[in-house]
């Protein structure tokens, strides 16, 4: 009767330290899983924001050229200098330009000759008579210089806004000298990016800048300082050769923004998606590499000895669009659903059926 006692103490003892054994077993497996933080999915828009650089420029300009050959003698403006009706802008080499005079009115004389050649009605005919008339206009162009002193006038009121030649330099027929623009005329802020991203934009989008304005103070005094502008977007090129999207917007000129051209200043174009069903934190994706597609690991749950545990398991699905945050999934896994927990992030490296712990 001890003896059966002492075994029955002996197997209660041995069950205890059998529990205890294995519950502590299990506690250091608990611990050692890795540890992971969850999230859901959800509806959501995906933003992406783009600082670019803008340059101020003039929204239009007149190219001032000569239908001749012949020199600059003298450039008589600079860059952003301010001109008016009838203001001398350059002059042209006299030498050169009664070289072509006489050029001209040989070449006359020569086509009329030929002219006697053929009937009035031919082709070469005609096409003579349009090389004359050429050269007709050619000699009024010069006659017109001349009588000026050789000097090209501003044919209205603006700003010169560059210079293609220098003093001495010869030009070719229709070459542009420098370019003008009007004193109304408004300045506009122009930029380009990537053509993927350019694609994103349109007209009715606008874009933030801070630009200084002159105000005045209660002493009369101007002042400047900075304000934040909105502005709409109201012209888009693409630029397929180099593959950039152009834009420009317009400056009100009554907002008395300070402005030169060739100024540069930062703005910032904000993208807002359509509202997607399925969006997870872009911290959850691993990426497949030459694909749109990605993958996440999903929490599941599986039976134990001593109750459940919690595991992972990897889900591949297609990606629609991604911004710094946020992934938009188009086609969703018949295992996903809205109960279902993504693992965001882990303290340890995972793969496919891992044993883990949520963090709490």
């Amino acid at each position: 009767m001890d003896r059966k006692r002492i075994y029955k103490k002996i197997l209660i003892i041995f069950m205890i330290t059998a529990v205890a054994l294995t519950f502590i077993s299990s506690q250091i497996y608990y611990l050692l899983l890795p540890e992971v933080t969850v999230s859901q999915q959800a509806p959501g828009i995906l933003v992406k924001t783009f600082d670019v650089s803008a340059v101020f420029d003039y929204r239009e300009k007149e190219e001032i050229c000569i239908p001749i050959k012949s020199r600059i003698d003298r450039i008589f403006v600079s860059v952003n200098d301010e001109v008016f009706k009838g203001f001398a802008l350059f002059s042209l080499n006299k030498t050169e330009l009664l070289k072509t005079l006489y050029s001209s009115e040989i070449n006359i004389d020569t086509y009329s000759d030929q002219q006697k050649s053929y009937e009035k009605e031919s082709s070469k005919y005609k096409l003579l008579s349009l090389l004359i008339e050429e050269e007709k206009n050619r000699i009024s162009w010069i006659n017109t210089l001349v009588s000026q002193d050789q000097v090209l006038q501003s044919k209205t009121d603006g700003v010169v806004t560059s210079i293609s030649v220098a003093e001495g330099n010869n030009i070719l027929n229709d070459s542009v000298i420098m370019e003008v623009a009007s004193k109304d005329n408004n300045m506009v802020l122009r930029w380009k990016i990537k053509d993927e991203y350019g694609k994103l934009f349109s007209l009715e989008d606008t874009i933030k800048t801070f630009l200084t304005i002159a105000t005045e103070n209660e002493d009369g005094e101007i002042e400047e300082k900075n304000k934040m502008f909105e502005l709409p977007i109201t012209k888009i090129i693409f630029d397929k050769k180099d593959n950039y999207t152009l834009f420009e917007c317009s400056i009100n000129i009554d907002d008395n923004v300070s402005m030169v051209q060739g100024q540069e200043t930062n703005i910032q174009m904000r993208y807002s998606s359509v509202e997607y069903q399925y969006t997870i934190p872009i911290s959850a994706v691993r990426f497949l590499e030459n694909s749109e597609k990605g993958s996440v690991y999903v929490i599941r749950e599986r039976k134990k000895i001593f109750g459940t545990e919690k595991y992972v398991e990897k889900e591949i699905f297609d990606i629609s669009e991604i911004d710094a945050r946020n992934v938009a999934i188009t086609s969703y896994p018949i295992a996903f659903n809205k109960d279902i927990y993504i693992v965001t992030s882990s303290n340890k490296a995972l793969s496919d059926n891992s044993a883990v712990k949520v963090s709490k």
